[in-house]
């Protein structure tokens, strides 16, 4: 599995947070190149387009977390994959249970999602609400500065 390379401070810009100094669209890069993560928040300011793209083999998958603190418990995450021939983009959540992996959200609250493959580059998109309809607690709204990992 694909290490979640780095952890950033992630925040969207709405009118209520621009005192806070967080940011409508952006983008983050290690060091290397390898993990790029960008975002762009839609200027009806309820949605935000996200788009995360890592090298790694073909049988990898990537994702991105959205959460409160720097840890990957009680995670928000979106998981995403394309070997060639199977491809996905899922919201999830990873409990305090990690050894059972992130497990599928039963709301499924991304859209315009999509998975690419370019030789051993992999990009994946989605476009998420800033504000989740999902009240089962299992998705971090982010109408409020977080934590991507």
């Amino acid at each position: 599995m694909i290490a979640l390379i780095s952890a950033v401070i992630f925040c969207f810009l709405t009118s209520a947070l621009a005192q806070q100094g967080c940011s409508s669209e952006g983008q983050f890069t290690d060091s290397a190149g390898s993990y790029v993560f960008s975002w762009s928040l839609q200027s009806n300011g309820m949605y935000v387009d996200c788009n995360v793209s890592v090298n790694t083999a073909d049988n990898r998958w990537v994702a991105v977390g959205f959460s409160e603190n720097r840890a990957m418990p009680d995670t928000d995450v979106i998981i995403g994959a394309n070997d060639g021939t199977d491809e996905f983009v899922e919201d999830r959540w990873n409990s305090q249970n990690r050894a059972a992996g992130p497990s599928l959200d039963p709301m499924q609250n991304i859209m315009n999602t999509s998975s690419m493959r370019d030789g051993n580059r992999l990009t994946i998109s989605f476009t998420r609400p800033l504000v989740s309809p999902d009240t089962s607690g299992r998705d971090e709204n982010l109408d409020v500065c977080r934590n991507v990992l």
